[in-house]
C-alpha cells in the first residue's frame, strides 16, 4: 500500500465511513467494544502491515513505515478520540525528526504526516531536517492537509519536499 492510498485509507475511515460501513477487504469490524484510542483503531484500519503510529503507545520496535497524525479536531466519524490522541502540529512535528533522524533512523523508510491544521510558520523551523530525511536519507515523506469535509491536499511543496 502506497503512503497516499494508507491516507486515504485513514481519512476515509475517520471523515466519511460510519462505523456501520467500515470494512477491509470484506472484514468487519466488531463495534461492540469501543475503540481504546486512535492508535488502536489505526491499527484496525491498515492491518496487513506493523506501522508506528504517533499518538501511540511508546516504546515497540521501528517499523518500515511511520504514521504521525496531527488532528485538534475530532472526525465527523471519530467521536470516540480521547484528548491524548489530539496532537497540534508544533507537538507533532519534533515527533517527527525525533523518529525519522533519531531512534529509527535505520529502520523507518516511510513517512506519512496528515494533519488538519496546515501552518507552515510551524513546519519552516523544521523544513532542513525534512529534505534531509527525504534527500539525504532516501526516505519517502509524505505531508497531507486534511480540510473539515475531509479531503487531503499534498503539502510536500509548500514544506519544502520535492516531488519525487
Amino acid at each position: 500500500m502506497t503512503l497516499h492510498q494508507l491516507a486515504k485509507s485513514i481519512v476515509a475511515s475517520l471523515w466519511h465511513n460510519s462505523i456501520e460501513e467500515f470494512r477491509t477487504d470484506g472484514i468487519v469490524k466488531n463495534y461492540e467494544k469501543p475503540t481504546e484510542s486512535l492508535s488502536e483503531f489505526l491499527s484496525e484500519v491498515v492491518f496487513r502491515e506493523r506501522i508506528n503510529f504517533y499518538p501511540g503507545d511508546p516504546g515497540g520496535d521501528c517499523a518500515k513505515t511511520a504514521v504521525f497524525m496531527s488532528i485538534t479536531k475530532t472526525p465527523p466519524r471519530a467521536e470516540w478520540l480521547k484528548p491524548k490522541d489530539k496532537v497540534n502540529l508544533q507537538k507533532m512535528i519534533p515527533k517527527v525528526i525525533q523518529h525519522m533522524q533519531g531512534g529509527c533512523i535505520d529502520k523507518t523508510q516511510k513517512m506519512l504526516l496528515i494533519t488538519d491544521n496546515m501552518n507552515t510558520d510551524l513546519i519552516n523551523p523544521w523544513r532542513g531536517n525534512l529534505k534531509n530525511i527525504q534527500s539525504r536519507d532516501g526516505k519517502e515523506v509524505v505531508i497531507l492537509f486534511v480540510d473539515p469535509e475531509g479531503e487531503l491536499h499534498d503539502m510536500g511543496m509548500a514544506c519544502g519536499l520535492s516531488p519525487f
